[in-house]
C-alpha cells in the first residue's frame, strides 16, 4: 500500500474513532428542521476539526464530511457491510456512485476502506481521493443527493440524504478552514 494511502486510511480511523467520542459530547448539534447535525472542534494550534453528519431520510446511514488538515473528508457508514476483510486488505472497495437530484448528474468516485487491518470499519467507506470533488457536488445540491454502491451480498443499495441545511452549516464551520 502506498505510503500516502496509509497515511489518508490511519487519518480516516482516528476521525472514526474521535466523531464517535463527539456525538456524545456536549458539542453536538443539530440543524432545526433538517437531517443535518454538525459537531464544532478545534484544535489548540487553531485547525478546524469540526464534523458535519448527514442522515438519509431512512435514519439508517450518515454521511460525515469531517474537517482534516484543512479540507473535508467523506465518508458513509450504512446498516449493510459493505466490505470483508480480505476485500479491505486488498483494496477491492467498490465504487461510490452519487448522483445529484435536481441536476440529475451522476459522478462515479474510488472509494476507500476506513481503518487499517486492525481496525477497519467494514459497514463505512470514504471518499478517496475525491472528497473535495463529491463535497462540492453535495454543497450545490439544495434538494438531495442519492449515494449508491456494491455492498458485500453483490447487490446495489441506494440512499438519499435531503441537503438542506448542509451548505449553511459548512459555511457556519468555515468550510474547513
Amino acid at each position: 500500500m502506498k505510503e500516502r494511502t496509509k497515511m489518508k486510511v490511519a487519518a480516516l480511523s482516528t476521525l472514526l474513532c474521535l466523531l464517535t467520542i463527539a456525538q456524545a459530547s456536549n458539542n453536538y448539534f443539530r440543524v432545526p428542521n433538517t437531517s443535518v447535525s454538525y459537531r464544532v472542534s478545534r484544535e489548540k494550534t487553531g485547525e478546524n476539526n469540526s464534523s458535519i453528519f448527514l442522515d438519509d431520510s431512512s435514519k439508517k446511514s450518515t454521511i460525515t464530511i469531517a474537517c482534516f488538515n484543512y479540507a473535508p473528508i467523506f465518508y458513509i457508514t450504512v446498516p449493510e457491510k459493505i466490505l470483508t476483510q480480505q476485500q479491505a486488505r486488498d483494496s477491492i472497495i467498490p465504487d461510490l456512485y452519487i448522483r445529484a437530484d435536481s441536476a440529475k448528474k451522476v459522478g462515479r468516485f474510488e472509494a476507500a476502506a476506513v481503518g487499517d487491518e486492525a481496525t477497519t470499519d467494514f459497514n463505512t467507506i470514504g471518499g478517496w481521493e475525491n472528497d473535495q470533488q463529491i463535497v462540492s457536488l453535495m454543497l450545490s445540491e439544495k434538494k438531495s443527493v442519492t449515494v449508491q454502491f456494491k455492498v458485500v451480498t453483490g447487490k446495489y443499495v441506494r440512499y438519499t440524504f435531503p441537503t438542506a441545511g448542509l451548505a449553511s452549516t459548512f459555511k457556519l464551520l468555515r468550510n474547513c478552514k
